[in-house]
């Protein structure tokens, strides 16, 4: 499955925020300059993350962006839900001939319904732990 841009940039700076210190807010700035985005793009992804309660954001001096909740209580199915909905959604039925609604309910429906349960069992935690175990195997010359 390919994932889009938007949504690989979403989980990118998820996971940025999330390994950063609890307490410690992330400004747009310091995450654009970090994973090479610009901050215009990082704010319109953001908006999705703050109207679901996973990201706080605050301006000021001291102001950025901290996780809501801790990350291994994000699904990727949530993340992916809010940035790519098209993915999640089941209108398998909606305007469909009969011949379609055939093939939906034998292979659509059963492999929407695989994808959905494996997106909740994967949380942020888990792209973090992968992160920092690739981090650990990179070897320097």
């Amino acid at each position: 499955m390919q994932l889009p841009t938007k949504t690989k940039t979403g989980l990118k700076a998820l996971i940025y925020i999330a390994m950063q210190n609890e307490k410690y807010r992330c400004s747009i700035k310091e995450i654009s300059e970090e994973l090479n985005i610009s901050n215009r793009y990082l704010e319109q992804i953001f908006r999705y993350f703050k109207k679901s309660n996973i990201l706080e954001g605050s301006k000021g001096p001291n102001g950025g962006y901290k996780l809501l909740k801790k990350a291994n209580k994000i699904s990727l199915y949530e993340i992916i839900s809010l940035l790519q909905p098209e993915l999640v959604k089941k209108d398998i039925f909606e305007n469909k001939d009969k011949y379609e609604t055939s093939i939906n309910i034998t292979l659509s429906k059963p492999l929407d319904d695989l994808i959905i349960r494996f997106l909740k069992k994967i949380s942020l935690q888990d792209l973090i732990d992968n992160f920092n175990l690739e981090e650990n195997y990179m070897y320097y010359i």
